[in-house]
């Protein structure tokens, strides 16, 4: 963790940084992968598709299902492998601002959608119902719209019905995808953001890689600069070393040559990154600048839709 650049030494193609040392002919890649901020996932719907929609019903339910991507949080669990909740409201057919409002008042008056927390933001402008989430792990993976079935009593069919993974892949360019604003006129939801975890982030480095370590946060610890700043955003930095071992000596008394092969990973406070690849440049094997990863971590969403309403 780099909260300020470390002392360095370049001797020739050598580079010191603190207590490791690096050659250039021992590096065989650097890369980074630089870090983001997170973002809520978020999506509008359209009344007024709704009212279209319902026909002669007189009452309908707005159905979500939320799943999570990155986040094993223990009120979305549930008799499926992975995580997620659903949420409702009932509420009345009328005019499609009236509906919009309705809808808040009844998720806000009697908090249908705090579930030990708060789980969903939803407001309404005009027509539009928003519907937001309150922590960067969540995914709407479900929007539909409910009406009772007049065929069998207690049982309901959707007459809107919208699904992430399909949204996804009508937005994809595929040859048989009609496309993401078609696929909004069909359902009446429009997807603003799907949703981005955090990577570099202080949250996401205490979460998935538990910084600082217990050796770093005891009493009389040696140093506390593994604590990640909260507001701060970090590139990731991997440098894959390859090296004559020096732990086993012995294989090269019978002649071979034992080598060592490690992985050193920093992550840079974002206001230190041109300062840090100043110094990195000394070992850059090729000289051609780093390759550049994605910045994320890989979840446990299921881009399969589980859960019917």
């Amino acid at each position: 963790m780099i909260n300020e650049i470390p002392f360095t030494k370049v001797d020739g193609e050598k580079l010191r940084i603190g207590k490791h040392l690096f050659e250039k002919r021992w590096v065989e890649s650097i890369r980074k992968a630089k870090g983001h901020k997170m973002e809520l996932c978020e999506a509008t719907l359209d009344l007024a598709k709704v009212k279209e929609a319902v026909g002669t019903a007189t009452v309908a339910r707005l159905y979500i299902y939320v799943g999570l991507e990155g986040s094993e949080e223990s009120i979305y669990a549930n008799d499926w492998y992975r995580k997620g909740m659903p949420l409702s409201v009932s509420f009345a057919v009328a005019e499609p601002a009236d509906m919009a409002k309705a809808i808040v008042d009844t998720v806000n008056k009697f908090n249908v959608f705090t579930k030990v927390k708060k789980v969903l933001d939803v407001t309404a402008d005009g027509v539009k119902l928003t519907i937001k989430g309150t922590h960067e792990y969540q995914r709407l993976q479900k929007i539909n719209i409910l009406v009772g079935d007049g065929e069998m009593l207690g049982e309901e069919k959707a007459v809107l019905a919208w699904d992430l993974s399909e949204a996804r892949y009508e937005a994809s360019g595929a040859e048989d995808a009609i496309g993401a604003d078609a696929y909004t006129a069909k359902t009446g939801v429009t997807l603003v953001n799907p949703g981005v975890n955090g990577f570099g982030t202080y949250s996401q480095l205490l979460k998935d890689l538990r910084l600082p370590t217990a050796n770093h946060n005891h009493w009389l610890s040696v140093q506390k600069d593994e604590m990640p700043v909260v507001g701060s955003v970090y590139t990731q930095y991997i440098i894959n070393y390859y090296a004559p071992s020096t732990a086993n000596p012995s294989f090269t008394a019978v002649g071979n040559r034992s080598m060592s092969e490690t992985t050193h990973v920093f992550w840079v406070r974002e206001d230190l990154v041109e300062k840090w690849e100043e110094v990195l440049a000394a070992i850059d094997p090729d000289a051609a600048g780093f390759e550049t990863i994605p910045g994320e971590v890989t979840g446990n969403f299921n881009n399969e839709s589980l859960i019917d309403a």
